[in-house]
């Protein structure tokens, strides 16, 4: 329910809206890729028992987490630039 509140819907509303060009669906589609992605990784490391695949893994979610955001809020930014000009 958080994620969605932020993201603006489910994810098949965000992959129907990035289909009609929504720049931000594509972000929230990208953004969820990469933490499945993550989660399976963490996943098939935890099966296997190395702590320290998991520890690079948690890393990686972390740094990405934070490029995400980052790119995220640039991209709110820029389009509030574009709504303003208008």
């Amino acid at each position: 329910g958080f994620g969605m509140v932020f993201s603006g819907g489910c994810i098949s509303r965000n992959l129907v809206r990035a289909g009609g060009g929504d720049l931000r669906s594509i972000v929230v589609l990208l953004i969820t890729g990469i933490f499945a992605f993550m989660t399976i990784w963490v996943g098939i490391a935890a099966v296997g028992g190395s702590n320290v695949i998991y520890a690079i893994a948690a890393v990686v979610l972390a740094v990405a987490t934070v490029f995400t955001f980052r790119a995220y809020r640039g991209l709110l930014r820029q389009l509030d630039a574009e709504e303003q000009k208008r």
